[in-house]
């Protein structure tokens, strides 16, 4: 059975400090582009940026000195939490314009956008104040480290991270099999680490192709689909409670839309998570 191994040190080496590198870089050009211009896409991209960056940091702090990258990934947490009410205020005002015109659904449109606007202003106001999430050049100072370490510290102490991040998903997928969508949440979380880890280390890794990248993007591209559902209903379901009820009935329509694309899209997860972990299990399971 094959196991999971890297095509040498000095791809390893070289790699490694690299994308932790251009993941920081990354980071700071989205946030500064987010902080001028707090658009939808804008938050997005500094959203994606900022857990690739939380990603790599959780993927090599065990193979740094203690406390090495405790500030940046602080102000990481910091940073998402201000973005994560913004982005779910995105992801419904998205499905409501791509869904078929109703004037109740456009008076929900118009509230959604104005509670966005308010929270896009006090996010401009608190990155205008913050320093960022990378002060002090903490990731620079992880990359030198792990580019003087050897080839059979760096394997090891990945494979064991890596190990950890498919066990997590392979507890999260065994609780999400009950249906309830916070865990299914949490499993789209957990697959998500492990996916921007495989981003990460894929170029020095053997035997890891494109197309297990591409399986790892269908998967969590299927699983954030569902999640925007999820925002979607909660958001129209809440604006229905606030109105009366004949706002209330005319919703109810667009509700069931929502569930039933949900339903469609939800027997995809399994297949989609079967091809996503083909590579992982076969390989760290015969590497623990």
């Amino acid at each position: 059975m094959p196991s999971l191994s890297f095509k040498g040190s000095e791809p390893l080496a070289a790699a490694l400090p690299q994308a932790l590198r251009a993941l920081s870089r990354s980071c700071a050009s989205a946030r500064r582009d987010a902080a001028a211009c707090p658009a939808a896409g804008n938050v997005r991209r500094l959203r994606t940026a900022a857990r690739r960056l939380a990603a790599a940091c959780a993927l090599v702090r065990g193979l740094l000195p203690r406390g090495a990258l405790r500030v940046p990934r602080r102000g990481l947490r910091r940073l998402l939490r201000s973005l994560g009410g913004l982005r779910d205020l995105d992801a419904a005002l998205a499905w409501i314009e791509a869904a078929p015109p109703d004037p109740s659904l456009g008076l929900c449109a118009a509230d959604l956008a104005a509670r966005r606007r308010r929270q896009a202003a006090r996010l401009k106001c608190r990155m205008a104040r913050g320093s960022g999430p990378d002060p002090g050049g903490a990731t620079g100072f992880a990359a030198n480290h792990l580019a003087g370490l050897g080839d059979d510290e760096l394997s090891q102490g990945l494979a064991r991270e890596l190990g950890r991040l498919l066990a997590r998903v392979a507890r999260a997928r065994e609780r999400a099999a009950s249906g309830d969508p916070g865990r299914r949440h949490r499993l789209r979380i957990a697959f998500r680490r492990l996916r921007y880890a495989a981003e990460v280390l894929g170029p020095a890794l053997e035997a890891f192709t494109d197309a297990d990248l591409e399986a790892m993007h269908r998967c969590h591209a299927l699983l954030g689909r569902l999640q925007d559902l999820r925002v979607a209903r909660r958001a129209v379901a809440r604006f229905g409670r606030s109105r009366n009820p004949v706002v209330r009935a005319e919703l109810a329509p667009v509700l069931e839309a929502i569930d039933a694309e949900r339903a469609r899209l939800l027997p995809g997860i399994a297949p989609a998570l079967d091809s996503a972990l083909a590579y992982w299990q076969v390989r760290l399971a015969a590497s623990t």
